[in-house]
């Protein structure tokens, strides 16, 4: 996939869910097909979900997971086992 992106280390080493989310946020809109943004910014969302119990945070989560795995399909003609086992992770969550 190659170097991150210096918004990319910022998001990743953000502490701050909500900062990482928004950081994550930028980078996929400079580098759409950056599928560990996706990936990260789902992590940082379903975080978010469990903490406040947000059914629709979760949902989003979701969706980033399934993002990450279709990029990483088309960019590295690979499946993303990161964000498959996130994306189970995510679907067996109960909130």
């Amino acid at each position: 996939m190659g170097k991150m992106s210096k918004i990319f280390d910022r998001a990743y080493g953000s502490a701050s869910a909500t900062e990482a989310i928004k950081l994550y946020d930028i980078e996929i809109n400079s580098n759409p097909e950056n599928f560990a943004a996706y990936n990260n910014r789902g992590l940082r969302k379903m975080e978010l979900a469990k903490a406040q119990k947000n059914k629709t945070l979760l949902e989003d989560a979701k969706a980033d997971f399934t993002l990450a795995i279709q990029i990483c399909k088309k960019v590295e003609k690979a499946p993303y086992e990161g964000a498959s086992g996130n994306l189970k992770k995510a679907r067996s969550l109960k909130l």
